[in-house]
């Protein structure tokens, strides 16, 4: 007994397709150096005293723990980063 597809055979094949597909689990092999000297940067910037991003990293200590903060301060860096490298202007912080 076939199934009747409301929106169309090749829609619902094409649904089907994409649900068979497998993967594995593992990611990439990839190179994760930006990741650490971010990482590393943050733990660093944290512990400066009357920074901004000392600011942001103990207002995010409070809520999410010192690893989310460290990795959301990482992040941030990374933002500030790109935009510098985007504009060409230099944020004084």
């Amino acid at each position: 007994m076939k199934h009747i597809y409301p929106l169309g055979l090749a829609y619902a094949q094409e649904i089907t397709k994409v649900l068979e597909r497998r993967k594995s689990g593992k990611n990439a092999e990839r190179k994760f150096f930006l990741k650490g000297a971010l990482t590393e940067s943050a733990w660093a910037a944290s512990k400066t005293k009357a920074s901004s991003y000392s600011a942001i990293y103990h207002n995010i200590v409070r809520r999410r723990g010192k690893k989310r903060a460290l990795v959301a301060l990482a992040h941030r860096m990374l933002i500030d980063i790109y935009y510098v490298l985007k504009t060409e202007n230099h944020i004084k912080k």
